[in-house]
């Protein structure tokens, strides 16, 4: 039989020594390999089809999209996340691309909900990631 007092000690500093930061950075790291990666993954094999090359990484801070057609980078996403006031995190999008008629880069910040109402890391679906893609991408082919 297993000492209780023993294991009980190990968890709780275990449990302890994590700091909000590092509890909240491992939420972050499992949302973008349940989540996010997925959704950048359906969207760039549907923009393989249409002849773009699409690359997809994960950092510990963010899931990339890249997508370029021929030598011409078209957009970068980067799936992100911001900590709210209350100390809780919210995912975002930051998006860097140039518009057709111009070549001054742009960058755009993307909410996956409306900016009024509140939303957490859990609360964000796989399909909110490609619709935010989806309203970025369009002002790419903006003239």
């Amino acid at each position: 039989m297993s000492d209780w007092r023993t294991e009980l000690g190990a968890f709780l500093t275990d449990h302890n020594r994590k700091s909000r930061a590092e509890k909240d950075a491992a939420r972050f790291r499992h949302f973008l390999t349940i989540t996010a990666l997925p959704a950048l993954q359906e969207v760039g094999n549907e923009l393989k089809k249409y002849g773009r090359t699409v690359a997809i990484r994960q950092t510990e801070a963010a899931a990339v999209l890249s997508v370029s057609l021929g030598d011409e980078p078209e957009i970068t996403f980067y799936v992100l996340y911001r900590t709210l006031t209350d100390a809780s995190i919210q995912p975002c999008a930051e998006a860097h691309y140039r518009s057709r008629r111009g070549q001054t880069p742009t960058k755009a910040n993307v909410f996956f909900r409306d900016s009024s109402t509140p939303y957490v890391l859990e609360d964000v679906t796989k399909e909110e990631i490609i619709q935010g893609f989806l309203k970025v991408y369009r002002l790419t082919f903006e003239d």
